[in-house]
C-alpha cells in the first residue's frame, strides 16, 4: 500500500462514507474543506450550507459529486508511487507517463489557473522522461509498420540497430526517479492548498461536455502537428469518461474503451513521427537506399493510420456538444436512480 493509500483507507467524507485503497465509495454530502491528500481531511458542520450547491439536483449531478474527482486526483499519485517500485526501468516509465496523463486529464475538468499551473509542472516532469520513451517509441513504429507489411523485417532490423541503446539503466532510473519524487511533494502540496477543495466545487459534468467538444472539433488530419493536438484531445476525453464510469452508479465504459481504439491508432502515427525525427539524426550512418524505403513505409503506414483514425473520431463524435451532454446526463440519472432504488430496497411491482 501506497503512503496515498495508507491516508485514504482511514479517512472519511463529511457524511461518513468511507474510502478505502483506491476504490471509489458513494459520494455525497459537503466536502468543503477536504482534503484527500498529505493533510488530514476536516470535517464540515453538517447543518452548514454547502460552499456551491450542485448547478442542479439531479440525480445525474448528484452522481457526480466533486469530493470523488479529488479522490480520484490522490490515485492517480498514487499510481506514480506505484510506477516508481516497478524494477523495469522501461515499465517504470511508461507506467508513470500513463498516470500524468490521467492527471493531468483529471486536471482539465477544472478551469482555474491554479489547475493550470498543476497541468504544466506534471507535463515538465514527463517531458523528463521523454528520452527513454522516444527511443521505445521508435522501435515499436518500426515494428508496427513490419506487421503492417509496409517495412521488410530486415529493413526493420537494420533501421533498429541505429536508434541507439538506452543510457544506463540505474543512473537514468535514478534521474528518474529523482525527477517524479520531486514533482509529487509539489503536487501533494497544491492539492493541500486550493486543488482539492476546487475539486469539491468543480462541474464535472460541464467539464466532460467541454473536453468532448474540443476533440470533435480537432478533427484537422492535415498535418503532424494537427494530428498531435487530436491525441491530446482525445486522450483527455478517455480519461474523463474513464473516470465517470468508475464511479458507483457511473456510466461510460464502453465509450472510454472505444475512445482508446482511436487513441492507440493516433499514438501509433505519433510514434512514426517520433522515428522520422530520430533517423533525420542518423546521418552517414543511414544509408540512403535505406533511408529512402523507410520514408516510403512511413507514408504508408501513415497514411492507413490517417484513414482509420478518421472513421473512428467520425463515429465517436458525430453528435454536438450539447446532445452529447444531455444524453450523458441521461445515462447518469438512470444509474443514480437504479442506484437509489437498490439501496432503499424500493423495487416497481411485477
Amino acid at each position: 500500500m501506497t503512503e496515498g493509500q495508507a491516508r485514504r483507507a482511514t479517512s472519511a467524507d463529511s457524511s461518513g462514507t468511507l474510502w478505502h485503497s483506491g476504490t471509489l465509495a458513494t459520494v455525497s454530502g459537503n466536502c468543503a474543506g477536504a482534503h484527500f491528500g498529505s493533510m488530514p481531511m476536516t470535517h464540515a458542520d453538517p447543518t452548514a450550507p454547502s460552499r456551491r450547491p450542485l448547478r442542479s439536483g439531479r440525480p445525474a449531478r448528484r452522481a457526480v459529486d466533486g469530493a470523488a474527482l479529488a479522490a480520484q486526483f490522490e490515485t492517480a499519485l498514487d499510481k506514480v508511487e506505484q510506477a516508481l517500485a516497478l524494477p523495469d526501468a522501461t515499465e517504470m516509465v511508461h507506467d508513470a507517463r500513463k498516470a500524468i496523463k490521467e492527471y493531468r486529464a483529471l486536471l482539465r475538468l477544472m478551469g482555474s489557473d491554479e489547475a493550470k499551473a498543476a497541468r504544466r509542472l506534471a507535463a515538465d516532469a514527463a517531458r523528463e522522461l521523454s528520452s527513454s520513451r522516444d527511443r521505445q517509441a521508435c522501435r515499436d513504429a518500426l515494428a508496427d509498420m513490419a506487421k503492417a507489411e509496409r517495412l521488410g523485417p530486415e529493413d526493420a532490423d537494420r533501421a533498429a540497430s541505429l536508434i541507439g541503446k538506452d543510457q544506463d539503466g540505474a543512473d537514468e532510473a535514478a534521474s528518474h526517479e529523482r525527477t517524479l519524487r520531486g514533482w509529487l511533494t509539489e503536487a501533494h502540496a497544491r492539492h493541500a492548498a486550493t486543488l482539492d477543495a476546487e475539486a469539491c466545487e468543480t462541474d464535472i459534468l460541464d467539464g466532460v461536455r467541454k473536453g468532448y467538444a474540443k476533440a470533435r472539433a480537432a478533427d484537422d488530419f492535415s498535418a503532424p502537428e494537427r494530428m498531435h493536438d487530436l491525441r491530446k484531445r482525445v486522450v483527455t476525453h478517455r480519461y474523463q469518461m474513464s473516470f465517470l464510469a468508475d464511479l458507483p452508479a457511473g456510466t461510460g465504459k464502453r465509450r472510454a474503451r472505444r475512445t482508446q481504439k482511436l487513441r492507440d491508432v493516433l499514438g501509433t502515427y505519433q510514434d512514426i513521427e517520433t522515428l522520422r525525427h530520430h533517423l533525420d539524426g542518423a546521418g552517414a550512418r543511414l544509408p540512403e537506399e535505406l533511408r529512402a524505403r523507410l520514408a516510403e513505409a512511413a507514408d504508408a503506414r501513415q497514411h492507413d493510420l490517417i484513414r482509420k483514425a478518421r472513421a473512428l473520431h467520425a463515429d465517436l463524435f458525430d453528435s454536438k456538444a450539447k446532445a452529447f451532454g444531455q444524453k450523458l446526463e441521461r445515462k447518469l440519472a438512470r444509474k443514480a436512480g437504479k442506484s437509489a432504488q437498490a439501496d432503499t430496497g424500493d423495487h416497481a411491482p411485477s
